[in-house]
């Protein structure tokens, strides 16, 4: 009697094994959270330096440029865009940040212009892509090339150094052990999840990846919100170029070459899941009420003046 009793707990205790593992097999980043502690632990035994304080600040402050232009990526990658130019953006705006500052302009009008500047090379991409109909790949590579060769123009290959401290402060400064733009770095991670999880906003540009006719008939505005993608996209690749200036108080026009496939590469391995529900919620309250509501009422209002017309009829047939 016990044992017919016990079965169906064993029975609940494997299936609750057997959730477990598939929800942990549906875990796409799982593999590779096993692959990176797989190498640390590698490392480790390696170099007895490697898991050392002062080497995991020196890989947490490089991280820094990767992870603020990866933002702006995932965002263009659930757009069904994406953006080969941010690594030579990123390079242009911290020499011509640089250059402003070392030709007397201040480090505030200098940030914001930088800023400016990522901002409009992002909106020329979003122009091309959107409105002249140019492939992604196509615009933003042409970008690329542009942005590289102004940054060798401006430096005439060389490197521009002697900055002033308030400005090398963005990249130096310790705040609790870290610096300043690891904060920002934090920040801005933390801000674009919360942001593409909850905003009506960006919630909608999984929408735009997802089906972009589709986007458009739910009177999602699909050509500006494109091109708001772009321009988000060289504005933080813009910010990038600037702490890293700032971190190695020189700016180099040849920095960070190769990292937009780094960063294409890391995005296209966690692209987040389960997103339409709530992007189709975000359009439904532009809906009109349906139509045939208002036909189906009209029908039986007719109906049921015919059928009280028939019956005047009748009574009339009747009397006589």
């Amino acid at each position: 009697m016990n044992r017919v009793l016990d079965r169906p707990v064993f029975a609940r205790r494997r299936e609750d094994w057997q959730t477990l593992a598939r929800r942990l097999a549906e875990f796409r980043e799982l593999a590779l959270i096993v692959i990176l502690i797989g190498s640390m632990a590698v490392m480790s035994q390696l170099s007895p330096n490697f898991l050392t304080e002062g080497n995991l600040r020196s890989v947490l402050i490089g991280m820094v440029p990767g992870a603020i232009i990866a933002v702006g990526m995932a965002v263009l990658l659930a757009s069904g865009g994406f953006d080969l130019s941010v690594a030579a953006v990123m390079a242009l705006c911290g020499t011509v940040a640089a250059w402003l500052l070392v030709h007397g302009a201040g480090v505030v009008p200098s940030i914001l212009l930088t800023l400016l500047l990522g901002f409009g090379i992002g909106a020329i991409n979003g122009a091309l892509v959107t409105f002249l109909r140019v492939n992604p790949l196509i615009a933003t590579l042409g970008t690329l090339s542009v942005a590289r060769g102004l940054a060798l123009v401006i430096t005439e290959g060389y490197n521009i150094s002697s900055l002033p401290s308030s400005f090398t402060r963005l990249g130096e400064g310790d705040h609790l052990g870290l610096p300043w733009m690891v904060w920002i770095m934090v920040a801005l991670v933390v801000v674009g999840d919360v942001a593409l999880r909850r905003t009506r906003v960006l919630r909608q540009v999984y929408y735009l990846g997802g089906n972009e006719r589709a986007a458009r008939l739910s009177g999602i505005r699909v050509d500006a919100l494109r091109v708001f993608t772009y321009m988000l996209s060289g504005t933080l690749a813009a910010l990038a170029g600037v702490l890293l200036a700032a971190r190695l108080s020189t700016a180099v026009p040849t920095a960070g070459q190769g990292l937009e496939l780094t960063v294409i590469a890391g995005e296209a391995s966690s692209e987040p899941q389960g997103c339409w529900p709530h992007a189709a919620a975000a359009t439904t309250s532009r809906r009109r009420p349906r139509r045939p509501a208002r036909s189906s009422t009209r029908t039986t209002s007719t109906s049921t003046s015919a059928s009280s017309r028939r019956c005047r009829s009748g009574s009339t047939t009747s009397r006589r």
